[in-house]
């Protein structure tokens, strides 16, 4: 059986290959040293030679091939971690501050490999130094992996071994003798955990998240998400399932398909049954993970949504009391605009790199205990970057706030993340005063 832990060792080693060298002196990197198959890479002129290719180009073209590592180049528009062929055009005629600045990029991510490297090589990871690490950033072929360790999913040591217990055979009885035997009753059965099945495959259905390449259309995912949502809700009865879970796994998928092709998002059809059974029961451990952080024992509530959304109205009151008090004007709760942002973490809002990227925070700040606790800052954060709601009746504001993620001018995340931990400690010290 294929081990998806055995592909993230051929790129942790890839990375160390002398095979691919900066003249400037910037170090190594071959990110695509484990492809085995040729006839698997892309034909030429498709955008993938310049950056999956390690014997394409020269500098501009390796620190392109860099980039694409960051969150930022996490390839949103139907493919791979790639670029246009007009891309490599400008590339050529890049003046000198562009090619400072990508130096610059390459320097950064060169520092980030070496240490996420070093890291990840030890016996015993040490988490602490990863959270601070991921809070900078991560390279796209180990973010899977630095997930995986923070979430507590894989332990830290002897970390370099691709799976210490068997995940997928536990997954695969999981399966088995939970999901097959409501699966088998089809549409026509009235126990609410067949309804709640059916309620799934249509949500599934409807799960498209932006960026990702369409994967969601592939029948083979479609049902790795059925799956995942059922096995979850199922073997958490007194939660169950609820409007908004589809979106969680969708992250893990995205970012743990992405490790597993080293980036070739295009060859997901290529995946045997074997390898994507693994994926899928990482996915569903790490899901599971990410949420027993947000369900304390005997928890009923979506994650926490009503907690969430009152912390969210008694910072708005502490700290924005124009915007709390034209609310309560209009007879507008949290729950008018806010439900979705604390039952999908904020997924809906954001493009799939800037997700990728609030979600690196979310998983740094989770593993110390407090991601939870930050985000209705979060939330009163990205509310403040919507102008003019002061003068706005309550059909206006919801207008406003339920923009189409094409026509909204979010603020990036780095912003938001940097004004919610401001907003954190003007909140504490307000209330340290009452």
């Amino acid at each position: 059986m294929t081990n998806v832990g055995n592909v993230w060792k051929q790129a942790l080693t890839s990375m160390m290959s002398p095979s691919s060298t900066n003249s400037k002196g910037g170090g190594s990197v071959n990110i695509s040293a484990s492809r085995t198959s040729s006839s698997a890479v892309p034909q030429s002129g498709s955008g993938y030679d310049m950056l999956m290719n390690p014997g394409a180009g020269g500098d501009d073209e390796l620190c392109k091939r860099l980039c694409c590592c960051d969150a930022r180049r996490f390839g949103a528009d139907g493919g791979s971690c790639t670029s246009s062929s007009a891309d490599a055009v400008q590339l050529q005629g890049a003046t000198k501050a562009n090619r400072d600045r990508r130096n610059a990029e390459f320097a950064q991510l060169m520092r980030l490999q070496r240490l996420y490297t070093c890291e990840l090589m030890k016996p015993e990871c040490d988490l602490v130094t990863l959270q601070n690490l991921l809070t900078q950033g991560v390279p796209c072929l180990l973010r899977a992996r630095v997930w995986q360790l923070l979430l507590g999913y894989i332990p830290p040591k002897n970390s370099r071994v691709p799976y210490p217990t068997p995940k997928p055979a536990d997954y695969i009885r999981l399966v088995e003798t939970v999901y097959s035997p409501i699966e088998a009753c089809g549409d026509r059965g009235k126990d609410p955990l067949c309804v709640m099945l059916q309620q799934i495959k249509l949500d599934v259905l409807r799960t498209h998240p932006t960026g990702l390449y369409n994967i969601f259309n592939i029948r083979s995912i479609q049902l790795a998400l059925e799956r995942i949502l059922f096995l979850w809700a199922a073997t958490n009865s007194k939660i169950s399932y609820f409007q908004g879970l589809n979106e969680i796994p969708t992250m893990f998928i995205a970012v743990f398909l992405h490790s597993y092709l080293l980036g070739r998002m295009d060859q997901v059809n290529t995946l045997s049954p074997e390898a994507m059974i693994e994926i899928e029961a990482d996915v569903y451990y790490c899901t599971t993970k990410l949420l027993e952080k947000y369900y304390p024992p005997g928890e009923s509530r979506p994650l926490h949504a009503e907690v969430l959304l009152n912390k969210l109205d008694d910072i708005l009151t502490k700290t924005n009391k124009p915007i709390a008090e034209h609310f309560s004007r209009l007879g507008m709760t949290m729950y008018h605009f806010g439900f979705s942002w604390a039952t999908c973490l904020l997924l809906r809002e954001y493009s799939l790199p800037d997700s990728i990227a609030l979600w690196d925070f979310i998983i740094a700040t989770g593993s110390a205990g407090t991601s939870a606790d930050i985000f209705p800052f979060l939330f009163a954060s990205y509310l403040s970057h919507f102008s003019g709601l002061l003068e706005l009746s309550m059909d206006q504001v919801m207008h406003q706030l339920q923009l189409p993620l094409s026509q909204r001018d979010n603020p990036p995340i780095a912003t938001l993340i940097k004004e919610a931990r401001a907003l954190q400690q003007t909140y504490n010290q307000t209330s340290a005063q009452d």
